[in-house]
């Protein structure tokens, strides 16, 4: 999704996230995967559902381990 790409609204690209995570697919991973450390937690948590919905058991485990130990328990 372009937007991911442009925008800096913490609000549309939770949106944006959120969409994904209903119409996205496995090949949506790698455009949501920098978004796990974006400075606002409300970002971070609406990357973590979606790959949580989309990416296969090894990517989610591989790619949300690391937020186990995220400051906000938003994450």
């Amino acid at each position: 999704m372009a937007v991911l790409g442009v925008s800096e609204s913490e609000e549309i690209l939770v949106a944006t996230l959120g969409c994904l995570t209903v119409i996205g697919s496995q090949g949506d991973v790698d455009s949501i995967v920098h978004f796990i450390g974006h400075n606002a937690a409300k970002v971070r948590a609406a990357a973590a559902e979606a790959i949580e919905q989309i990416a296969s058991k090894t990517q989610m485990i591989f790619l949300l381990l690391p937020m186990v130990h995220d400051v906000d328990q938003l994450v």
